[in-house]
Order: structure tokens, then C-alpha cells, then sequence
């Protein structure tokens, strides 16, 4: 009707475009913003959109040319850096993604890009293109994280920032809780949208080397919103008999998005009884009910068996009888309410059935065999509350977790288990059961403060209160403080202090605020440890190719002694145990082909008595070159320096160092059709020592250095 009233209008020409190519007519809304275009032609912005359909329509260099327009009429305006990075991503030249990137972020007041100017089609489908593929690629992903960071300072409900987060956390060592519960928020905070939830990346604890960690298939999400299915896949084969593949469908129609997905893999390991399987469900549905309130239904299910997977420093040491069994499936069910432009309210509820088997035996010495198995069976529910203003953003919520946990030790040992008055003599126990009720309730309020304009201040307090029903009870308050400070174009500062109170988590996720100025506030410790968090970061852009950082943290943990199920809490005890991690980082880009990182890494832990590792201290020295030429091949040398001292309980003091080797040649197929990769880690097969911080979780994965050559061959499709 628009167009009828005014023939040579471009704005209702631009509107019937996104407005068919939301139906799913691609060609003819492309055909409506190209007379748009017509009408007016030095209309920046309508270029952007141009260049948006061409890629989508994957008509290069078409796209390129009208992004290439768009910034010449106006130079101001960061929308076409922003499409143009995605695309230079796609067509395997993230290193002028960067530089796009950091352009539009330079024009946007040092805030990252999510979404053109014209907010009319929010750019749903463009704010979930993975843009952390561009800083992993390159082989930055502290880079990546300090803008997730600021991002979520400014803009707590922004959930392109939390998908972002998400995914720049896969490759960073203990942050699996974190990883995990950005995903949900995005998830949470997202609209309807075609993205695919991969069932890998809800689950956590997988071996990092054959899980496709590095496979992030929201790369060739589409920039435009619109009904349609699309079908993504991705698979592994390599040593050690390993197998991986993913599978994803996922579509949207009108006011319903849904997410269809099954993940496997497999190793044998690189020793005996150091094989791992995983197979994974994940079932999504999201429906718009209206405007403002949207629901959406999960449900993930989980099956694993392993062996001994603990690197204990020397690789012969470990249990060749050790076996481990997990089944667990989870219903999620969630939504969010729009009261206005400036508040929220997000809501999640997950129940859970899980069951954990774990048989321990020792070779010609049945009398100590044990097997273990552990139900959990419960839920946890979230509400949180979320305001923004122009100087400051709030969240406010409440959790609580009920999970009922029967456990069954049986005992062999022998005949004696057949006469109660043996049993008795020797004060022997066959089989011990428990059942216990675990709760936990938490409250919380954050509140980022904008003052100075360049500074947000992070303050916060959250009250946490775990308890074993009868058994067992803490409960405290937890202060939080940060600070993330843009002190001048180049440089930028983080610091924060806050305690947290290690919580029961369902699925490892919630939806409370995972960082405090970037530091994480979730780790895999034993329930009810309370930890104390010191934090400072530097990151400071030398030139527009040269980036330089600095990090500090110590953590100072108050660890409960756990008694075995046929004790009891009464005289419970406490164990302390220091953790430091220092960071330093060179990213170097010198040309716009070839990418350099350099880094070094601190690790310290120390625990004065009562566990098997008392003391290690290790320095990591990775260097990488990257290339990536224009016409789709891509490579990469790295070396890792690892020098590590170790005291362990009953040994003497040890230590090793040794230097891996690793590389990569890969392509990427014609018209974003996927990639092609082949990985050798260790090239020069070193054998070595490493004590992994697998003592440090509750489940252990795959260690991240391997004393054998790995090979890996990876493909990619999007179809």
C-alpha cells in the first residue's frame, strides 16, 4: 500500500523485501531491496541489506562490491564492516574479518558489532553468526573473550554476546560450567532463529579431542530470518581407533523454530583402558506465543562409558580395571517475557534422571573390588530479572536445586560376605546404601554501573545455601566487585575480587551472571567449596595488527572433606588449597594472509595434605603460525613448551619438560558448503611426564596433552 502511495519511496520497497524474504521468498525480496536500491542509490544503509541478500543468495563478489559501496557513502556507519567481516570469514580470510571487526567496533564506541543500524529486522539471523570463529581461527581467543566481556557489561540481555562467550569458552581448560550456562542464556535470551542446538555444546565434560570442539557449525548460519530448513554435519577419524560425527536439522516457520541433533564419538585412547564413547540427544523447540513472550522445550539425553582417563604424571601409572558408566537425561523448560524495551524476566526450570556406575577392580586382589552407583533424580528452577538503563543494568534472581541421590556400594570380599558372623568378626561391610535429599537456594543482584562513561563497575552479592537434608549444612554471603575500564582506544583494564560458594548444579548450568569483569566465578570444585577470587587484566592494542595482554588471578579454596556414605557430617573438616593462573599474550597479524600468537601460562596449585597431588607448578609456551590464502587453503604450525614440578603423596618430587609439535592443512569448500582438515598433534611422538588438573574436577576427560601422535581428519557440511 505504501509503495501505491509513493512509487519512488525506497523505505517501503526495503520493508517488502525483508518482509518476503522472512516467508521464505529469498529471490523476490532480494529483487525488492535492488529497486529500493534503484530509488536510492546513495542510501548506505540499503546497500548493506544489498549485499546482506547477495551473500545469502552466496552470489559472490557481488556482496562484496555492495559492502564495499556502503562504506564509501558512509564511513560512519559500522553496519557494512560488520556483514563484511562475516563474510570475509566465510570465504577463509579471517584476518581481513578482524580488521573489519575491529573497524566496526572503532565506530561503534569501542563496543563490539551485533546488528546494523536499521533495527526494523533486529538482524536476528545475522547476531547469531558465530563471530568467535573469526578469533579462534586466527588463534585468539582472549581477544575474543575481552569483547564478550565488555559486551555483557553494557548489555547483559544481549544474547549474541552470551552465544559469543559461549563459544570462545570451548577452548579454554576448566570453564565447562561457564561455557555451558552462556549457552543457556543465549538460548534463553535469543527470538525465534534457525540456529541449530548442537548436542555437544550442552553437554559438558567430553573428551576435548574428539568432540568437534573446534567444529562450530554457526558459522554458516544465514544473515537473514526466514522460513526454511537446513541440515549441518560434521565427523572425525583419526588414531587410536577414533571416531566422532555430528548431525543437526534444524528450521524455522513463522513463530516456531525447532532443533533436531545427534552427536558420537569415540577413542580407544592412548593407552590401555583409556577409551571413551559418548553419544548424545538434544531435542529443541522454541515457539513466539506473542510480541513479548516466548517458551521454549529441551530435552538432551546422555550416554558415556569410559575408562581410567587420569594422566597422574607418569602414563603408566593408572587402572587398567576402572570402568565408568553415565546415562543421564534432561527435560529443560523455559521462556521469556518482554515488559518493555528496558526489562525482562527469564525463567528455567530442568529435571533430571541420572545414572552413574563406576566399577573398580585390582588385578588378583578380588577382596577390594567395589562397584558404585549413584541415581540422582531432582530438578532445578530459575527465575532471574533484568533491567537496563543508560547508566547502569540490573539482575536479580533466585535458583533452587532438589536432587534425591542413592547410592550403592557393594564390596567383594569374598567368602566372608557369605557369614554374617564373619562379617561381624572382622567389622566387614559388603554392601552399604544411602539416600539423600541435596537442596540448594540462591539469591542474587548485580548491578553494572556506566561511571565514567569508559568505565563499568560491576557490584554484586549473592547468597548461597547448600545442604545435605539431616546431614550436612553451609550457607554465606558471597560480595562481588569489577571493574572493566576502556581507559583510551588502546587500552583496556579488568580487575575484580569476589567469593563464591561452590553450588549443586543440574546440567552444570544456570543462569546467574558466570564472570565478574571477566573472571570466572563457576569451576568444577566439590560442592559446598568456598573460594575467594583475585583478578587483574591488561589488554592493550599496539597497533591495529599487534595486540598484547596481561592476566593475574589466584584463587584461595576452603575445600569440605567429604566422609564416605557410611559416615556421617557431624565433625565434617576442611581442607584449603591455592590456585594461580597468570596469562601473558602476543597476537600478531603481519599481513593479511599469515596470522602469529605467542603465549605464556602460569598454572600453580598447592594443597598442604590429604590428596594425592600436593604441589604442581607449570609453564605452557604455545607458538603458532597460521595461514589462510584466498582461494579456500588454510595451515597451521604450533609448538607448546611445557616445563612442569610435581610433589605427589608417596613420591618423590618429580618433574619433566618436553616441546610438542602440532599442524594443520585444511580447506574450505566452494559457496560455504563446509571444510576440510587434517590435524597431526604430537608430530614428533615425544613421550613424557604431565600430572593434568583432572584431580581438580568431578569427572574426568581426555588429558590435553598426549605422550603419542595423534592424527585427525575432519569434515564439515553445511547442506
Amino acid at each position: 500500500q505504501a509503495i501505491r502511495l509513493d512509487q519512488v519511496d525506497p523505505q517501503p520497497r526495503l520493508g517488502l523485501g525483508l518482509a518476503m524474504i522472512r516467508r521464505g521468498e529469498l529471490a523476490s525480496g532480494r529483487h525488492q531491496i535492488e529497486i529500493a536500491a534503484s530509488l536510492a542509490p546513495t542510501n548506505a544503509l540499503i546497500r548493506s541489506y544489498m549485499g546482506k541478500a547477495y551473500y545469502e543468495e552466496k552470489r559472490g563478489p557481488l556482496d562484496a562490491t555492495q559492502f564495499a559501496m556502503a562504506k564509501e557513502l558512509d564511513p560512519n556507519d559500522p553496519t557494512p564492516y560488520f556483514y563484511s567481516a562475516i563474510m570475509q570469514q566465510a570465504n577463509n580470510r579471517p584476518v581481513a574479518a578482524l580488521a573489519d571487526l575491529q573497524q566496526s567496533i572503532a565506530l561503534n564506541d569501542q563496543r563490539a558489532v551485533y546488528r546494523s543500524r536499521l533495527l526494523l529486522d533486529q538482524d536476528r539471523a545475522a547476531r547469531g553468526v558465530s563471530l568467535s570463529r573469526v578469533y579462534s581461527d586466527l588463534g585468539m581467543e582472549q581477544a575474543a573473550l575481552v569483547e564478550g566481556w565488555k559486551s555483557l557489561a553494557i548489555n547483559p540481555s544481549n544474547y549474541s554476546a552470551h552465544r559469543f562467550l559461549a563459544d570462545s569458552y570451548s577452548t579454554r581448560p576448566r570453564h565447562e560450567i561457564a561455557r555451558v550456562s552462556e549457552l543457556l542464556q543465549a538460548q534463553l535470551l535469543q527470538p525465534i532463529n534457525i540456529n541449530p542446538v548442537q548436542p555437544r555444546l550442552s553437554a559438558t565434560n567430553l573428551d576435548p579431542g574428539t568432540s568437534l570442539a573446534n567444529a562450530t557449525l554457526n558459522e554458516y548460519t544465514p544473515l537473514f530470518e526466514r522460513n526454511q530448513v537446513k541440515l549441518l554435519a560434521s565427523g572425525v577419524a583419526g588414531s587410536n581407533d577414533t571416531l566422532g560425527g555430528e548431525l543437526t536439522a534444524s528450521g524455522i516457520y513463522n513463530r516456531l523454530s525447532f532443533s533436531l541433533g545427534r552427536f558420537y564419538s569415540k577413542t580407544d585412547g592412548f593407552r590401555e583402558n583409556n577409551d571413551d564413547k559418548n553419544t548424545l540427544y538434544n531435542a529443541f523447540v522454541h515457539f513466539a506465543a506473542t510480541p513479548k513472550l516466548n517458551l521454549q522445550v529441551e530435552y538432551r539425553r546422555r550416554d558415556t562409558q569410559r575408562g581410567d582417563l587420569a594422566f597422574k604424571f607418569d602414563p603408566e601409572i593408572f587402572n587398567p580395571f576402572v570402568r565408568t558408566d553415565i546415562e543421564q537425561k534432561d527435560i529443560r523448560v523455559g521462556g521469556q517475557f518482554v515488559i518493555s524495551p528496558r526489562s525482562r524476566i527469564i525463567a528455567n526450570v530442568t529435571d533430571v534422571e541420572r545414572d552413574e556406575g563406576r566399577e573398580e577392580k585390582t588385578k588378583g586382589i578380588p577382596i577390594v573390588d567395589k562397584i558404585t552407583s549413584d541415581r540422582w533424580q531432582g530438578y532445578q528452577s530459575e527465575l532471574q530479572y533484568l533491567f537496563q538503563s543508560q547508566q547502569y543494568n540490573l539482575m536479580m534472581g533466585a535458583g533452587r536445586y532438589d536432587v534425591d541421590v542413592r547410592t550403592r556400594i557393594t564390596r567383594d570380599h569374598g567368602a566372608l560376605c557369605l557369614n554374617d558372623i564373619l562379617l561381624e568378626a572382622f567389622g566387614i561391610t559388603c554392601l552399604v546404601e544411602t539416600d539423600a535429599t541435596r537442596q540448594y537456594n540462591s539469591a542474587y543482584t548485580y548491578i553494572n554501573i556506566t561511571a565514567p562513561t569508559k568505565a563499568v563497575w560491576t557490584v554484586g552479592l549473592s547468597y548461597d545455601d547448600y545442604e545435605i537434608v539431616d546431614q550436612y549444612r553451609k550457607s554465606r554471603f558471597n560480595p562481588k566487585l569489577g571493574v572493566q575500564w576502556q581507559l583510551n582506544d588502546k587500552l583496556h583494564l579488568r580487575a575484580a575480587v569476589f567469593r563464591t560458594l561452590k553450588r549443586a548444579l543440574v546440567a552444570n548450568q544456570t543462569i546467574e551472571p558466570t564472570h565478574i569483569a571477566g573472571f570466572n566465578q563457576f569451576f568444577d570444585d566439590f560442592n559446598a567449596t568456598t573460594a575467594t577470587r583475585y583478578g587483574l587484566g591488561l589488554d592493550f592494542s599496539l597497533t591495529s595488527r599487534i595486540n598484547v595482554g596481561l592476566e593475574y588471578t589466584r584463587r584461595d579454596l576452603e575445600i569440605p572433606i567429604v566422609p564416605s556414605p557410611d559416615e556421617n557430617f557431624v565433625n565434617t573438616q576442611y581442607r584449603d588449597r591455592n590456585e594461580n593462573f597468570h596469562r601473558a599474550y602476543l597476537y600478531w597479524t603481519p599481513t593479511k594472509h599469515i596470522a602469529i600468537n605467542a603465549e605464556y601460562q602460569y598454572e600453580k596449585f598447592f594443597s598442604p595434605e590429604g590428596v594425592d597431588l600436593t604441589k604442581s607448578e607449570t609453564h605452557i609456551l604455545p607458538l603458532s603460525l597460521r595461514y589462510f590464502s584466498a582461494q579456500g587453503f588454510f595451515g597451521k604450525l604450533a609448538t607448546r613448551y611445557v616445563k612442569q614440578d610435581v610433589d605427589r603423596t608417596g613420591f618423590a618430587n618429580d618433574s619433566d619438560t618436553f616441546l610438542l609439535t602440532d599442524t594443520t592443512l585444511g580447506y574450505r569448500l566452494p559457496k560455504r558448503r563446509g571444510s576440510l582438515s587434517f590435524t597431526v598433534r604430537n608430530l614428533l611422538n615425544k613421550k613424557f611426564n604431565y600430572y593434568d588438573i583432572n584431580p581438580w574436577v568431578s569427572e574426568f576427560v581426555q588429558p590435553r596433552f598426549i605422550p603419542d601422535r595423534f592424527f585427525l581428519a575432519q569434515l564439515t557440511l553445511h547442506l
